[in-house]
């Protein structure tokens, strides 16, 4: 797996405080992933306050991963948060994150919902929380084929966030096979 920016929660918000995020995101980006387009720096600054909110209670030396693309499907996975839990098994958490202020579930299509994607651009697209299973089941994937000996010994999970967005209620996009 490519990663454009990996540290330490403590080495992230160090980063963020001296204002070198952004810079470093951009180079591990280039180096690791490829060309960079202008709509990714924006996303990147309009996540980062909710991402630095996020790793507000964790423990320091956790560590938080954005931007890794999967070398099968090129996929990438906004966020994931590596670390050992308080049942001091090791835990990994990938967060979709969207920018969406509306969205709704195409009808009978629960895995498809209708959201503001890009620049109020309303469209078609697959779940947050059905890519996020997407990118933790790519992640169990690559771990048993890294450490097979270790299958079970990391409790992977999944999440979207979609810090925007007012209503969650279920005819937006809450829906039992998502909790």
């Amino acid at each position: 797996m490519k990663v454009a920016y990996v540290a330490s929660i403590a080495r992230f918000n160090k980063d963020v405080d001296d204002g070198t995020f952004i810079d470093l995101m951009k180079k591990g980006f280039r180096e690791k992933i490829g060309g960079i387009n202008k709509s990714e720096k924006k996303s990147w600054n309009a996540n980062l306050p909710y991402i630095r909110k996020l790793t507000e209670n964790l423990n320091p030396n956790a560590y938080i991963a954005l931007e890794t693309q999967d070398p099968k499907t090129n996929g990438r996975c906004d966020l994931a948060f590596f670390g050992v839990g308080e049942n001091e098994r090791q835990q990994l958490l990938v967060v979709e994150l969207k920018q969406w202020s509306e969205a709704e579930f195409v009808d009978d299509h629960p895995s498809k919902v209708r959201a503001n994607t890009h620049k109020n651009v309303v469209q078609e697209t697959l779940h947050p929380c059905a890519q996020g299973i997407a990118y933790r089941n790519r992640y169990r994937h690559w771990y048993s084929v890294c450490d097979p000996e270790e299958k079970g010994t990391i409790e992977i999970n999944s999440c979207a966030y979609l810090y925007w967005l007012e209503d969650y209620g279920e005819k937006n996009l809450a829906s039992k096979q998502y909790e």
